[in-house]
């Protein structure tokens, strides 16, 4: 699973349909989790093991989603306000 959207560095270079990926999740019961999208300029540049263009942490309540570890976490990245429009691939 990831998610694509618009993305701007700190030097204002755009992406345009970024590729948003999760591959960091702390989980702490009873607690918050935290996790960390790894942003791509595009799948392929992800597949090609390219850096990525940036990175978006967040912390969410993983009691307040539902399903898998990583489903819960793509679920919290979408709800924050600074991603709306993100569309899942």
């Amino acid at each position: 699973m990831a998610l694509q959207l618009d993305y701007t560095t700190d030097q204002d270079l755009t992406a345009p349909n970024a590729y948003w990926v999760i591959e960091d999740i702390v989980w702490r019961k009873g607690g918050l989790c935290t996790g960390t999208a790894r942003i791509y300029k595009s799948l392929a540049a992800r597949n090609a093991q390219k850096q990525p263009m940036g990175y978006f942490s967040f912390a969410y309540d993983n009691d307040a989603y539902v399903g898998g570890l990583q489903a819960r976490a793509y679920l919290a990245l979408k709800a924050d306000p600074a991603l709306a429009g993100t569309v899942d691939v």
